[in-house]
């Protein structure tokens, strides 16, 4: 009986660490500190429905929607957004993930940082 409730307490475990939302990041820098950033989030549709209340249907639970780039990127001089998408996908789980990708262009590493961090305390580039 212990291996059992065991067994289960693992399974039940597992599921619990499932992740809801994934991120994935590829950074190319060029010799001259400009470059390009290209992101893919994937928010599992269960993540994506909690918080929708009357007022903010439209807005996704997580800031991945068009119009928070760009809001984002407004207030950082020296980036811009070259590429954006988004659409639902199915997953493994036989559900549906909301999955936005997203191109960025950086003057320089300023940029990227500020993109990254903009406290400016967590990121950092050593040349």
């Amino acid at each position: 009986m212990k291996k059992t409730e065991t067994f289960l307490l693992l399974c039940g475990a597992a599921l619990l660490c499932t992740s809801c939302l994934g991120i994935a990041a590829d950074i190319t820098i060029r010799a001259d500190g400009s470059g390009k950033i290209s992101l893919e989030y994937r928010v599992s549709q269960m993540l994506e429905s909690l918080g929708r209340l009357d007022g903010n249907e439209g807005w996704p639970a997580i800031p991945v929607g068009r119009a928070d780039f760009e809001r984002s990127l407004s207030r950082i001089p020296g980036i811009r957004m070259s590429f954006f998408s988004s659409q639902e996908k199915p997953n493994a789980l036989g559900g549906r993930d909301l999955v936005t990708n997203v191109t960025l262009e950086f003057a320089n590493a300023a940029a990227l940082l500020a993109f990254l961090d903009n406290s400016g305390t967590h990121a950092a580039v050593t040349q």
